[in-house]
Parts: C-alpha cells; structure tokens; sequence
C-alpha cells in the first residue's frame, strides 16, 4: 500500500485489542469524512477487531495487505 495516499498513518503493532481500538479512534476523529486512514499492525486478531469496528461505525474497509509479516489496513472515514 502507498502510505503517501493516505491523511493518516499509525504503527499498532505489539499493541492489545483494547489499546488499537482507542488508538483507531482517536486518529479517525481527527480526520475529515473521506479521508484516509493506514494502520499497520501484527496481529490476527487485532485486524479482525478493527475491521469489525470499522464496519459497525459504517466507514469503509478499502483493503488490507500483508507486508513482511505485518499487515496494512486500509479505512475510509464515512
């Protein structure tokens, strides 16, 4: 993925579910509906849980993309 693309980035790794979720938010709400939001994280589990939120709060999930053992995730802001 090209971070250059995108309003925000964050680096989640290492992180638990819990601290991720508030990290997501807090980047999501600083961010103009529409715009870009790239996290990169390490954890199955985390990916899930964030593309679950992302979802319940209807923003759009554009991708994700393996890379070197992490993952890039991808969201749109509604």
């Amino acid at each position: 993925m090209n971070p250059l693309s995108a309003q925000a980035v964050i680096d989640v790794r290492d992180m638990q579910c819990a601290q991720v979720l508030a990290q997501v938010a807090q980047a999501m709400q600083r961010l103009a509906s529409g715009a870009i939001l790239e996290l990169l994280c390490n954890a199955d589990d985390v990916q899930e849980d964030v593309i679950a939120w992302a979802k319940q709060l209807r923003h759009h999930v554009l991708g994700a993309e393996a890379c070197d053992g992490d993952t890039w995730l991808r969201i749109q802001k509604r």
